[in-house]
């Protein structure tokens, strides 16, 4: 049990780690992630959790809805939903006639 059990990080994942720190100005060095696994999984190195100060939760203001002028005022909307889809869906309605001829 002196060794690590597990592993959170693929060696794939480590790659993209360090390619997306690579391209942050605040990167120490070249390939600090490979740096940090490393130390720990060779070196045996371990690193210090820092404690957190919790900070009291902020309430958040629901808005609800705006208004746009009068395009929703006689018909609102229901979000994505489309009623003149679902009214001609001939999947959901296979007995009621189509507006729309198939052919061939």
């Amino acid at each position: 049990m002196c060794e690590p059990q597990f592993q959170f990080v693929t060696p794939q994942q480590l790659v993209a780690i360090d390619f997306f720190l690579s391209m942050h100005h605040y990167a120490p060095h070249a390939l600090p992630a490979l740096a940090v696994w490393h130390d720990v999984n060779v070196l045996g190195r371990r690193y210090p959790i820092p404690t957190l100060e919790s900070l009291p939760k902020t309430e958040i203001v629901l808005h609800g809805w705006y208004p746009v002028g009068q395009y929703d005022k006689e018909a609102p909307a229901t979000g994505l939903r489309s009623f003149d889809a679902e009214q001609w869906n001939p999947y959901r309605h296979p007995g009621r006639p189509g507006r729309y001829a198939r052919t061939r």
